[in-house]
């Protein structure tokens, strides 16, 4: 897992995310635009849904997820600000995801921190890890997910449900 939070405090939560799933782009500007993102102490499990470092998948589904996946867990200091790049950029890294050389290169210079580590053996074992986890757990093979507290936020609450399920969920109910 890695810390996504930018302030201390809140209640515990752990994010499962691709870092190149639009739809986990969304549920972040959503937490966000919220404010609730400030309730919660943020930690991530990274799953790239690209079948170059997911067994899970046969297809990607968003090519380039395993090198972005990588750099973040390469720099867990920074894994915060490339994972805000990769949402950033996200259509043009899923572009450029066909080309893994040509995504690496670009990753390690915008964020040389990561350029001895990136598609190393150490990273990819990180990225397996991450996946183990969440096997280890049994979860479903989607992106994103949001447990608060030890309880799972139902699907349909990523979306439209969001601030009012998490605030019911944070004890905020009225």
């Amino acid at each position: 897992m890695i810390d996504l939070s930018t302030h201390s405090g809140g209640t515990p939560s752990i994010e499962v995310l691709d870092p190149l799933c639009p739809a986990c782009r969304a549920f972040d500007e959503r937490l966000v635009a919220s404010g609730l993102h400030k309730k919660l102490s943020q930690k991530a499990v990274l799953f790239p849904l690209d079948p170059k470092c997911n067994w899970m998948v046969k297809e990607s589904l968003h090519p380039g997820a395993c090198a972005v996946s990588e750099a973040m867990l390469c720099a867990p200091g920074e894994a915060k600000r490339i994972l805000d790049w990769a949402f950033e950029k996200q259509e043009a890294l899923l572009k450029l995801g066909t080309d893994d050389k040509k995504l690496r290169s670009l990753i390690k210079s915008t964020f040389p921190g990561v350029k001895d580590c990136l598609g190393t053996a150490v990273a990819r074992n990180k990225v397996v890890r991450s996946l183990r986890w969440a096997v280890a757990n049994a979860l479903p093979v989607m992106t994103p997910q949001l447990f608060v507290g030890g309880k799972r936020l139902c699907d349909e609450d990523t979306d439209l449900g969001l601030e009012y399920t998490l605030t019911r969920m944070l004890g905020g109910a009225q």
